[in-house]
């Protein structure tokens, strides 16, 4: 964002007020008063005792000891302070344009529509029963306090940020401004390479340097020009930096921004979510692991925990879904391979064809999602035939690993007794010697 210079207005003109009405010098971010001299005469203020001070200013051959005033950067926070809601009120303003800005850019996209979607239409009418992992806490919004504490602190940089007011060293008298030059070379005190007979001369001795006076045409009114120009640009510098920017979109008070920003939102209470990731956009549930009795060889596997997509687009303004995936490395009787990312699920009795008797893309999608975490936890084979049949020899080599002693089985956790009939289910009773 460009600023015109009209943007931005003190309402309180301190520098220019401060120049105008001091005599002083300003020197490497410090400012020597020196309000005692009158028509170049010394007065009493003036009687102090130069034996131990080494910055003093020099009219001729007679020495006039500086007195410390207010610090440049000190001067800068009270500028700022006395401005601080016309300047508070500049930065929100900028913060808001950029606020809209990610609005309007997030509204646009695919990912904004796929993820209002998930969060207004699919989470809150599902209800699943088994623990999920937390993935991410719940979203309070607190804005205003964080838009407040964001604006107080950028503040408070901008203050560091242009505590350097001055970019020359000046004398200043009578509002006139006299540059100050040096040589840069060492300032020897014992003989200062004066002219005796130049009464009028006048130098600066400073950290032991000499300055010399010099006319200008700059006035108040430009170095004031000069300080809104820096103020300006420190405060484009500063609402342009990537922090701010993360900042504004950590306080954003549109939780499916913030969540795309995250590129993740998951509801613990719903077991549902949605990731976003190089593979695209995908409505996600975490299944906990959970334990298969497998009826025919009369053994219990237990399964790891399973996060299952759903990859989701949109195509002339209906959400689409694609065949649900395993995201997580994984072995399970419905998938085809064993330990791979990203294998897709065929489940029983819901092809995806079939789903379209439902009118609404939420109906259709949140139907889906329960068959498919259904058929994973308790039917686990595809029209009839799994793609990996626990009871074969051969094919249980695979999942030796999974298997559980019967002891150590919680008749809770098993995921598939109710698919099990009268014997079976006796018959599983039996083996955990449950009565």
């Amino acid at each position: 964002m460009q600023f015109d210079l009209k943007m931005i207005s003190l309402e309180k003109s301190v520098l220019r007020e401060y120049l105008m009405n001091q005599d002083c010098l300003i020197i490497d971010g410090n400012i020597f008063n020196f309000s005692f001299l009158v028509n170049g005469r010394e007065t009493k203020s003036n009687k102090s005792n130069l034996s131990n001070n080494s910055n003093y200013l020099k009219i001729g051959q007679r020495k006039k000891s500086l007195i410390k005033g207010i610090l440049e950067s000190e001067l800068n926070e009270k500028i700022i302070d006395l401005n601080k809601k016309t300047i508070l009120n500049y930065i929100n303003n900028i913060m808001q344009d950029k606020i809209d800005e990610i609005k309007y850019d997030s509204v646009l996209s695919e990912n904004y529509v796929l993820a209002k979607f998930v969060i207004e239409d699919v989470i809150p009418y599902m209800n699943f029963k088994d623990k999920g992992p937390i993935l991410q806490e719940s979203n309070k919004s607190t804005n205003t306090n964080k838009d407040i504490s964001l604006l107080e602190e950028t503040l408070s940089r901008l203050k560091d940020k242009t505590k350097k007011i001055f970019n020359k060293n000046y004398m200043l008298i009578n509002g006139c401004f006299y540059k100050l030059n040096s040589n840069n070379t060492s300032y020897d005190s014992v003989d200062d390479g004066i002219d005796d007979n130049v009464d009028e001369l006048i130098s600066i001795i400073f950290n032991n340097k000499k300055y010399i006076p010099c006319c200008t045409d700059e006035r108040s009114e430009c170095i004031e020009l000069n300080y809104l120009n820096k103020l300006e640009r420190s405060i484009n510098q500063l609402t342009n930096n990537s922090t701010f920017i993360k900042k504004i979109k950590q306080n954003y008070s549109d939780n499916i921004a913030l969540a795309i920003d995250q590129k993740k939102h998951y509801d613990e209470s719903k077991k549902v979510g949605f990731e976003i990731n190089e593979k695209g956009f995908f409505l996600i549930t975490w299944i906990d692991s959970f334990i298969v009795y497998e009826r025919k060889k009369k053994k219990f596997y237990q399964f790891p925990d399973a996060k299952i997509g759903i990859p989701l687009k949109t195509i002339e303004g209906e959400v689409v879904l694609s065949p649900a995936q395993i995201m997580n490395k994984y072995k399970h009787p419905s998938l085809k391979d064993i330990n791979k990312e990203y294998q897709e699920i065929c489940v029983k009795g819901v092809p995806l064809y079939d789903l379209y008797v439902f009118q609404s893309d939420s109906k259709r999608i949140r139907a889906y999602l329960s068959r498919i975490r259904t058929h994973f936890l308790e039917d686990y084979s595809s029209n009839g035939q799994e793609w990996q049949k626990l009871y074969l020899d051969n094919i249980a080599n695979n999942f030796e690993d999974l298997l559980i002693n019967p002891v150590h089985v919680e008749y809770g956790n098993i995921s598939n007794k109710e698919s099990l009939n009268s014997v079976e289910l006796n018959e599983m009773k039996r083996l955990l010697r449950i009565r």
